[in-house]
């Protein structure tokens, strides 16, 4: 018996219609069809095919877990949601149309630094010869001009030698001081990096208590919390369907901490939205002002990019 029949049967069983199946796991008709006649194209993808199932299956009074561990052979493979993913996509466009426009400008780059340097040795060289000339014509007038007048030459004694050795040695000493200091002064702002950004999770999608957010981090851990000031039915996988937690939480075993640090994607199922917080590295997950009702059953999921150097 496929999966697609075997769902239909338990709904027909207690007398459910699809659009019943649709108020109770907010899945539009057209994808609880395609399940149960074994379409599985029709669905957004591989992730959202599991998704859907699991949640039909409770619905039903199925155990979610025994039916995808039974029926696994005909669901389609795991792969990465690109329909998720859209605004990632169209950023990485844009940043490649960028870049391949640029490329003739970077291409000129090596040309213009050597014309640079060449033109920067010949004005040194220009400087030496000129100052080499200038040099050589004051120091003949005077010669001469010594040597006419008669003038009486003063010779510079030992101690004029050493106190003229004694002021060149403290402005070297000043001078490397406030080298030194300058340099101290520049290193804080050079030592910014990467991890001193602030992580951010943003919602980018909502529809029919479907919620999708983008999180943004620098650190090389992240750590989900989840904890509530009652009770709230929860729901956690990752991209693969593979369970993260799934039960009831209570204010007694809250918070519920995981480490989600190799995860690239992230869903969440749970009830009672109004008291249940979700944290990742300390940000707070904001639901949308759009919800259908303070006890509308929520599906989030959360796409982790990390940001590096």
């Amino acid at each position: 018996m496929e999966i697609g029949m075997r769902l239909k049967e338990a709904r027909e069983a207690k007398n459910l219609s699809l659009q019943d199946i649709q108020d109770m796991t907010k899945i539009q008709p057209r994808y609880l069809r395609a399940i149960e006649n074994g379409d599985f194209s029709l669905l957004p993808g591989s992730f959202y095919a599991r998704a859907f199932i699991k949640e039909y299956a409770v619905a039903v009074g199925l155990d979610a877990n025994e039916l995808l561990e039974t029926y696994s052979h005909e669901l389609p493979v795991a792969e990465e949601d690109h329909s998720i993913d859209y605004n990632r996509v169209q950023r990485s466009r844009k940043d490649t149309n960028v870049s391949e426009k640029s490329s003739p400008i970077f291409s000129l780059l090596p040309t213009i630094i050597v014309v640079i340097l060449i033109i920067g040795v010949a004005f040194v060289i220009y400087l030496f010869v000129t100052s080499g000339m200038f040099t050589d014509n004051n120091n003949t007038p005077s010669a001469n001009n010594t040597e006419q007048s008669g003038d009486e030459v003063k010779v510079r004694s030992d101690s004029d030698d050493a106190s003229a050795n004694n002021e060149s040695s403290e402005t070297t000493e000043k001078g490397q001081t406030n080298e030194d200091g300058s340099d101290q002064e520049q290193s804080p702002e050079e030592s910014t990096s990467a991890e001193d950004q602030e992580p951010t999770l943003e919602l980018t999608q909502f529809e029919n208590d479907e919620s999708t957010y983008d999180f943004t981090y620098a650190e090389d851990e992240v750590a989900l919390v989840v904890s509530t000031e009652n009770q709230n039915w929860l729901e956690i996988e990752d991209s693969n369907g593979e369970s993260l937690f799934y039960g009831t939480l209570q204010s007694s075993n809250s918070p519920v901490e995981l480490d989600v640090s190799d995860l690239e994607q992230i869903y969440l199922r749970f009830g009672e939205p109004t008291t249940i917080s979700i944290e990742l590295n300390g940000t707070m997950l904001e639901l949308s002002d759009d919800i259908s009702s303070p006890t509308a059953v929520q599906q989030v999921w959360i796409n982790m990019n990390q940001v590096t150097e």
